[in-house]
């Protein structure tokens, strides 16, 4: 892992396993360089090796970030196959339009073939309806959808 390119969040990191990769550590990650501003994901062997980068993550759509408040590991989709919630924190800008951090969720589904994707639509519906409190909130306004990854 490239620690010149990415600051690892060791609070939001963790020892975990998933179906099809067995245990690996998830890494959270914010960028270091200016091109690429934002919240990155891996998953890494035991030498630090990256197995998987993780798609784009939602929150990165918003100019900067104030850190992670959560990350969860739980199937959301009843699938069988382990899903990744993140809540990050975000702001609108700088200079007097600068607002308080606020929260952005995003979900990673796992699917079969052992990679994640999102639904960005899922993404914003889950964030602009204000269900991006807590995990428990993402969880249960999850459950009442439809969801289909394969």
């Amino acid at each position: 892992m490239d620690t010149e390119k990415y600051n690892i969040d060791e609070g939001q990191s963790f020892e975990t396993s998933f179906e099809g990769w067995g245990r690996a550590k998830f890494v959270s990650t914010d960028a270091m360089i200016e091109e690429t501003p934002g919240n990155y994901f891996f998953l890494l062997d035991e030498q630090n090796y990256i197995l998987y980068s993780f798609p784009k993550f939602y929150g990165n759509n918003w100019s900067g970030g104030n850190g992670l408040a959560a990350v969860a590991f739980k199937d959301v989709n009843k699938d069988g196959l382990k899903d990744v919630i993140i809540i990050a924190y975000v702001d609108a800008g700088a200079g007097p339009s600068i607002i308080e951090p606020f929260p952005i969720a995003g979900i990673y589904f796992q699917k079969e073939n052992k990679t994640f994707t999102t639904l960005p639509e899922l993404d914003q519906a889950i964030n602009d309806k204000g269900h991006n409190q807590t995990i428990k909130d993402i969880i249960q306004y999850v459950s009442k959808q439809r969801i289909n990854v394969r």
